[in-house]
């Protein structure tokens, strides 16, 4: 992994539920560009658009803990430390909506049959790793090589 990005992690880690309120207010000793909210706020509208895409197309609803899953993980995983690396940017947006439209449709097509209708967070979890090399954002390398 990036040092860089190890020491965004370690940063992140040490207060997880106050980062996005930290880094939003410029706590963690950088300010957020002048985008930053509004991308924080696209992550939910892609959550949502893929969600009501899957209820149009599938009938399957996504549950709130898997919209909660994916929040965290784009914002905390994702966003907040790519501002912090200051890679943020109009491409990146766009692969995260594309990314979680991927995991979503990934995710719906491994419940069975006899499970209910709705998309659980657990799902995501098992379609992130399914679809971990196909994703955009895998190849920024944030993570280091897997």
């Amino acid at each position: 992994m990036d040092q860089a990005y190890e020491k965004i992690f370690s940063r992140l880690y040490s207060s997880p539920f106050k980062s996005a309120i930290a880094l939003s207010t410029g706590r963690l000793g950088l300010l957020p560009s002048p985008n930053f909210r509004k991308r924080v706020r696209d992550i939910t509208s892609s959550i949502e658009e893929a969600a009501n895409e899957l209820e149009k197309t599938e009938k399957k609803k996504l549950r709130s803990d898997a919209k909660y899953f994916l929040f965290i993980n784009m914002a905390h995983m994702l966003e907040i430390p790519l501002e912090m690396h200051g890679e943020t940017n109009e491409y990146t947006a766009q692969k995260m909506k594309d990314d979680i439209k991927t995991v979503v449709k990934a995710a719906a097509a491994l419940q069975n049959a006899d499970e209910p209708k709705q998309v659980s967070g657990h799902r995501i979890i098992e379609a992130l790793s399914q679809k971990w090399s196909m994703l955009h954002l895998s190849s920024l390398r944030i993570w280091g090589k897997s």
